[in-house]
């Protein structure tokens, strides 16, 4: 027993530190783009592709439908099941799906222009058909949110370990090549590259390579209902926390300045260096976690989720002593003293990470388990916290009032997930002192 955990434990790690490796580059050309937007253009231009940014997620997360989710447990479960069932053809019906609920969404948006027209803008700059240009957004960030994983649903690891670091690199390029020949317009017009080359390039892929094309003489229907039935409930989990965060970061542009966006913009990004390790081993680990459960290998499912616990909670903290004693320095160094003020903001966020770190990989574990519906419950609960915390806090205390209202999110949303993890399994994935101990011993 001790030899398979093992097995699997560096199986695992191997994976999601070749994930770890794409996602660290990754967020070294994202903060490198960032960089160049801030010393260039200053807080206001941060902030205005932040208001962009939201507005954009808040209608393409929706046109996804949760199978962005849906697809990490229902091609394994179904590889694993059948072995020769559609998967190929089932992603593309599901990417024709979103292409078309996307544009739906799009839609709609150019319909509330009256209300973001008001707070999306930037004084210092005009961007012809704005509208349009978020709604290409909105659509192609609903298709890459499921191609992207889509990949690591059909096991090309190394290839999504590579499109991690895909989207900011052709950011980080479009933005040099774009900013001689259209000067103050090139960040927002290098964006909707970033999308789209990545988009076309995994379409592509996935559509070529032999392994995901069935055999002929396949008698499997592709169970639509059944597809549905399990996405919807992960598409409303995900989207309640999103449509939470990314209202107040629009409420944060309405009762602030833009300048103060553009601040807690860049305080969130660089919060999201410890959560690095932790999206990297999910990455991995939920497709597994999927296999061990539908397998009856609970123990060794609780084994694996409570050591890569360890290694995210020990970056997590690491992380949050070098920004707690250096913080202030650093953002003045590399982003310039505008930037001043988000040293507070950032070490607050960081530990809103730190409890996300402590308590694992709950979220994946019950959304991999046959336990959506709960997680999208418990996503609406802390979603409510989130949104409440932050209408009432950033009034006062501005950008400050939204790092405290996520901290405030992520304990109802841990802790209810602990809650229930426990009732159903008698387990938990949090830290086993000893359970690590006699690991490394052997």
């Amino acid at each position: 027993m001790k030899k398979s955990i093992t097995k699997v434990f560096f199986e695992i790690l191997s994976a999601a530190t070749l994930t770890l490796v794409g996602r660290l580059i990754a967020s070294i050309l994202g903060l490198s783009v960032s960089i160049i937007i801030a010393r260039t253009y200053g807080p206001e231009m941060t902030g205005f592709l932040g208001l962009v940014g939201a507005a954009a997620l808040l209608f393409a997360y929706p046109a996804a439908f949760g199978f962005q989710a849906s697809v990490l447990r229902i091609i394994p479960e179904y590889k694993s099941k059948y072995s020769n069932y559609p998967v190929r053809k089932l992603f593309n019906h599901l990417v024709l799906f979103v292409l078309l609920m996307a544009m739906v969404s799009s839609l709609i948006f150019l319909l509330l222009e009256f209300i973001w027209s008001d707070f999306i803008k930037h004084d210092n700059i005009e961007v012809a058909n704005l509208g349009f240009v978020i709604c290409s957004i909105i659509i192609l960030k609903a298709i890459l949110l499921v191609t992207t994983n889509a990949l690591r649903a059909f096991g090309f690891v190394k290839l999504f370990a590579f499109f991690q670091l895909f989207t900011p690199l052709v950011n980080l390029t479009g933005l040099l090549v774009l900013i001689p020949v259209i000067g103050n317009l090139s960040p927002i017009y290098a964006l909707v590259l970033s999308f789209l080359i990545p988009v076309i390039f995994s379409l592509v892929f996935i559509n070529r390579h032999k392994s995901t094309i069935p055999r002929k003489g396949s008698s499997h229907s592709i169970a639509y209902s059944n597809v549905l039935k399990i996405s919807f409930p992960m598409m409303i989990a995900g989207y309640v926390g999103i449509l939470a965060s990314e209202i107040g970061v629009l409420f944060l542009g309405m009762s602030s300045s833009i300048a103060e966006v553009g601040v807690y913009v860049i305080a969130f990004k660089i919060s999201f260096i410890p959560a690095i390790v932790l999206k990297s081993i999910n990455a991995v680990i939920s497709p597994k976690i999927s296999q061990l459960y539908f397998s009856g290998d609970i123990d060794l499912m609780f084994t694996l989720c409570r050591l890569f616990t360890f290694v995210a909670t020990s970056f997590a903290f690491f992380v949050l002593l070098i920004f707690y004693f250096y913080g202030e320095f650093l953002l003045v160094a590399v982003f310039g003293d505008e930037f001043r003020d988000a040293s507070l903001i950032l070490n607050i966020l960081l530990i809103a990470q730190l409890i996300n770190a402590i308590t694992g990989s709950s979220g994946d574990l019950m959304q991999m388990t046959e336990s959506e519906k709960k997680h999208r419950d418990i996503t609406i609960y802390g979603a409510i916290i989130y949104l409440l915390a932050s209408i009432t806090l950033i009034p006062y205390i501005g950008a400050l009032g939204m790092a405290v209202a996520l901290v405030l999110a992520e304990i109802v949303w841990n802790g209810v997930a602990l809650i229930f993890i426990f009732r159903k399994f008698r387990q938990l994935p949090l830290i086993n002192i000893s359970e690590i101990r006699e690991f490394v011993r052997f």
